[in-house]
């Protein structure tokens, strides 16, 4: 990406490709993290059903401080005398003349910012966890919090459930791992079918 590029994602309402392959409007990056700060908040007023609050999220909000702090600091080296909101101050590094350096440092903070925003609004789907003991070393629940030990990763990045030839499996006790064709045996080790799986 380019700084440009990473400036308007941030900034301005863009295009995404969603899961179905389909273009799609989203609001700016800044926005949506705001708004993900605003209903951790509202969730904090308004609490749970069961009248505990919901806990405000220090993820957002120190990721909101982090950025908003980084960039009035950058401006202030690049030209201190500007006037603005945290978004025209991002939006001017992509029309000012910035010189090389400068300008590789924006695209480095601003992409580490976008994937930091995209972690909160777009987490990752977690690894099913499969309820088997492993095969390899015969755990089925271990460690301090004892979670099942064999976890199966079948989500792309985009959350889009993978093809079953690219799934792949591990045991987080002994580090066995399993890949493509190894993944048959896996289920016929655990007794069941691979696409069937169960969490």
């Amino acid at each position: 990406m380019s700084l440009t590029t990473n400036v308007h994602e941030l900034t301005r309402e863009h295009l995404v490709h969603t899961p179905a392959g389909r273009l799609e409007t989203v609001p700016a990056l800044l926005d949506q993290l705001d708004a993900a700060a605003g209903e951790t908040r509202a969730g904090s007023n308004g609490g749970g059903g069961d009248g505990t609050p919901s806990p405000i999220s220090l993820d957002v909000v120190a990721l909101q401080q982090d950025i908003e702090r980084e960039a009035w600091a950058n401006q202030g080296e690049l030209i201190p005398s500007f006037k603005g909101t945290l978004k025209q101050v991002i939006q001017s590094w992509a029309v000012e003349s910035i010189n090389g350096e400068w300008m590789a440092y924006l695209e480095h903070i601003t992409l580490d910012w976008i994937d930091k925003i995209r972690a909160i609004t777009e987490p990752a789907k977690p690894p099913r966890k499969l309820h088997r003991p492993c095969p390899a070393c015969g755990v089925l629940y271990g460690g301090d919090e004892h979670k099942p030990g064999l976890l199966l990763h079948c989500w792309a990045d985009d959350g889009a459930l993978l093809p079953p030839g690219q799934w792949t499996a591990e045991c987080i006790h002994c580090e066995a791992a399993w890949a493509g064709g190894e993944l048959g045996w896996l289920s016929r080790a655990l007794n069941t079918e691979t696409e069937g799986i169960n969490a």
